[in-house]
């Protein structure tokens, strides 16, 4: 009955002349979404000609932080970079965004070193594995990638990456496949049952990964690139902010407001404080999942026109 109520008002809106007036509010809905979509997508970037790019992986792997590699992978590129080095601090987190840094980094034509400078666990793993060269600071551990769900398709898919990327890198493929799957035995390394879980002295001795170095000029001198500047690039404000909003907590509570102020809007004469929320919140939610790859201009005009 309420969304019947809504149907009722709105045609007796229209059939009574508001015709007019409707085409205006959306044009004005439409135009402000737009604009502050394209405001909020202005980004730059510093220039620097050569040198080694410095790419921080920290926090949890959303398609927010592989965009923000990606992008960053291409400046070095664009920027002539001698070398890149992904610096490495994560928990782990979601396997396709993991995968599209591994990609990254496969394609690139540029050396890519990766340093773990505190841990990489789960997806942060396979992403340590797919550098050229991987570095580890003492005291620290990779592996424990073990998939959620643990459904035998994703398990499988899942140590078939962790396998190939690091034989295709020099280093033991099995090994590697052990960090996600408990099934997997290796006399002398990991008993049946238990997840692989790698200290720097310990992956340093398995050849799992090329040097211990306590910090990045210590990895600049291992790879004889003393000689090079740093260029360290950080996550601007377009890109925290969208992993902010992209938060299972916070985007639900984006789409619930802009929803809420949408039906108070209809319920209200001429266009107030609902319309400019919704506006608000919706733009916002589309924008942050654009910028983290979930979507793109298609559904935001597809929404518009629903």
């Amino acid at each position: 009955s309420f969304f019947a109520e809504v149907v009722r008002r709105t045609a007796n809106s229209i059939t009574g002349g508001g015709v007019l007036s409707s085409l205006k509010l959306f044009g004005r809905i439409t135009i402000v979404s737009l604009v502050l979509l394209v405001l909020l997508s202005q980004f730059v970037y510093a220039q620097h000609e050569g040198g080694v790019y410095v790419i921080p992986v920290e926090g949890e792997i959303t398609p927010t932080l592989s965009n923000f590699v990606k992008d960053s992978i291409d400046l070095a590129h664009d920027n002539s970079a001698q070398a890149i080095i992904l610096e490495i601090n994560t928990p782990g987190g979601l396997i396709n965004s993991a995968i599209d840094i591994k990609d990254a980094v496969f394609d690139s034509t540029i050396p890519v070193i990766t340093y773990v400078n505190k841990r990489a666990s789960s997806a942060g793993a396979l992403i340590s594995l797919a550098g050229d060269n991987m570095y580890m600071a003492p005291g620290i551990t990779i592996g424990s990638a073990e998939t959620l769900p643990k459904d035998e398709k994703i398990v499988s898919d899942w140590t078939s990456q962790l396998r190939s990327t690091a034989a295709s890198r020099g280093k033991d493929g099995e090994i590697a496949a052990a960090m996600a799957d408990k099934d997997i035995e290796i006399r002398g390394i990991i008993d049946k049952g238990r997840l692989l879980n790698l200290t720097a002295q310990r992956a340093l001795e398995l050849s799992m990964c090329d040097g211990i170095a306590d910090n990045i000029n210590d990895v600049l001198t291992m790879t004889d690139l003393e000689d090079q500047s740093l260029v360290r690039i950080q996550p601007d404000f377009r890109h925290n902010f969208a992993r902010m909003l992209t938060s299972s907590f916070v985007a639900p509570i984006l789409l619930a407001i802009g929803i809420i102020a949408i039906i108070v809007e209809i319920f209200t004469a001429g266009f107030g404080a609902g319309g400019t929320i919704a506006i608000i919140a919706f733009s916002l939610f589309f924008w942050s999942n654009i910028t983290a790859g979930n979507a793109d201009w298609g559904t935001v005009i597809l929404f518009i026109a629903g």
